[in-house]
Formats: structure tokens, C-alpha cells, sequence
């Protein structure tokens, strides 16, 4: 999805004047890496995008940061990578069919270890279902408390289980934003 100013800046309200790093899983062809920088010019951004056309994209219009073509996932290695809807407007990790490819993946512990990322991050994630493979990736740097505000992609279905996964490292529920039919986007943020 293209995420329009209005519904980046509703998570403004959550962020810190501490954050350091925005860490964005799938920044695909949507512009928050753009919204994110030019409200925050100080705060580095990084971007993992597995998807060969929407990293050729970032690539294009200038991406903020420091991007990677590799999927968020819970292991280091390779996997089958997706391409479905029209106009491959939506790539995965989770099967969709056919697989188009194979992508590297890492896990958000191995990047922030490897990239010397600090406290206080802010994790985007948009990636199609892989939400909770992230996480699961994510367990070293959730434990430390480095990660304060994560911002995802949930499928009604998924909730509960995302839900159960955050609040054990003090992230709660604080807000849905960009709620649409069996889908909506969460901010977990951790309380004072």
C-alpha cells in the first residue's frame, strides 16, 4: 500500500525525541522513507526490500538511507519470494502461488547488531503476512528494549498472536490507523 502523509504523521504523536533509527521491512514503492525523513532529517533510516522491482524503485526515487535487498524474516539464509495481485502490487515470503524467486533474508537482531543500530527504533513493517516471522527475528532487540514503537500491517486474524508476541517486551496496542475491511495498520508503543 501507498501511504499518504495524513496517515504517516499519525504515528508522529508516538515518536520520541530519542529515536534514532527508523527500521522499515518492505518500503516498496510507497514514499514513508521520504515522509519519515523530511519530518525527521536526523534520524537514520534503514530498509530491507526483497522485491527486485520496488527496490529498483527506492533505488530510483532516492531512498533516505541505507536500503537492503533482503526480507525481514526469523532466520539468516534464503527463501522462496512471491509475487501476486495486479501489477505485482504485492510481494511475500508467505506463498501465493508460484514462487518468482529466491531472496536473502536476515533477521532485525542480525541488522541491528551488524549495522550498529542503537536504542531507540521505531520498526515499520508492511510485508504481506511476514509480520510475525519478523518478530520472531526481533527477539534479542526487543528483550533490550531498543525497539519502542513498532507500526505494522495486521490482518484481523493475526491480531491476537501479534498481540501475545509485543506485550511480553512491554509493546501494547496503542492505536489502529488506516482500518479497511479485515485489515489495519497498529501502532504498539511501549508504556511510560
Amino acid at each position: 500500500m501507498v501511504y499518504e502523509p495524513g496517515q504517516v504523521r499519525r504515528l508522529f504523536k508516538h515518536i520520541t525525541p530519542d529515536v534514532n533509527t527508523f527500521l522499515l521491512g518492505g518500503p516498496a514503492d510507497g514514499d514513508e522513507a521520504q515522509i519519515l525523513h523530511a519530518q525527521y532529517p536526523g534520524v537514520e533510516i534503514v530498509g530491507f526490500e526483497p522485491c527486485r522491482k520496488f527496490f529498483a524503485h527506492q533505488q530510483e526515487v532516492g531512498f533516505p538511507g541505507r536500503l537492503f535487498p533482503q526480507a525481514l524474516s526469523d532466520t539468516i539464509g534464503t527463501a522462496d519470494f512471491y509475487l501476486v495481485g495486479e501489477d505485482d502490487r504485492s510481494s511475500r515470503l508467505v506463498s501465493g502461488g508460484a514462487p518468482a524467486y529466491t531472496v536473502e533474508t536476515t533477521t532485525i537482531d542480525a541488522a541491528v547488531h551488524e549495522l550498529g543500530l542503537r536504542s531507540s527504533i521505531v520498526c515499520w513493517l508492511d510485508i504481506e503476512r511476514a509480520e510475525p516471522q519478523a518478530l520472531r527475528g526481533a527477539a534479542e532487540t526487543l528483550a533490550s528494549g531498543k525497539i519502542t514503537i513498532v507500526y505494522l500491517e495486521a490482518f484481523d486474524e493475526m491480531l491476537a498472536a501479534l498481540t501475545a508476541q509485543l506485550e511480553p517486551y512491554g509493546l501494547h496496542d496503542t492505536e489502529h490507523v488506516n482500518v479497511r475491511h479485515g485489515v489495519s495498520d497498529i501502532i504498539f508503543t511501549k508504556r511510560t
